[in-house]
């Protein structure tokens, strides 16, 4: 119920009381079904707000159970959002790495390797990015002939 009710706030545009809830939610009900995805929303709260040290947290408490997959590949890829926001490269390519092995999603797939390639470059890897972006672009070039953005 807290977590329907939760959800009926932010679709109402009440985003702070929407966050209690979903607090609410996570400190009353840590073995709940909601747990990780209402820790999630904060954590993406946190993100947005640019505070990554209790995004990072956050996501650390989802990453460390078990948890639904879509919510854990939600989670791993807010842990590199805030890699990226924190430009801490060797972590980006770690995150989008893991996901890469753990997560099928194609569509998915060649944003996760250039953020890979990307990290490489900002660490000055010219040798390793170069490659890495010459198999990504005519992945990207067909993409976005086709709408994607």
């Amino acid at each position: 119920m807290l977590y329907e009710w939760a959800w009926a706030l932010q679709e109402l545009n009440q985003p702070d009381d929407a966050a209690r809830l979903f607090e609410r939610l996570r400190k009353e009900y840590p073995q709940g079904r909601f747990w990780a995805d209402a820790t999630c929303r904060l954590a993406q709260r946190a993100f947005d707000a640019k505070d990554y040290a209790v995004a990072g947290g956050l996501v650390d408490e989802v990453l460390a159970g078990k948890t639904d997959p879509k919510v854990r590949e939600y989670a791993m890829f807010l842990r590199g959002q805030i890699a990226v926001a924190k430009t801490d490269w060797p972590k980006v390519r770690e995150v989008f790495t893991t996901m890469l092995k753990e997560f099928s999603r194609q569509r998915a797939a060649a944003g996760r390797r250039v953020w890979i390639a990307e990290a490489y470059y900002r660490q000055a890897d010219y040798a390793a990015a170069g490659p890495r972006l010459e198999r990504l672009a005519p992945q990207l070039v067909d993409k976005r002939e086709r709408g994607w953005r």
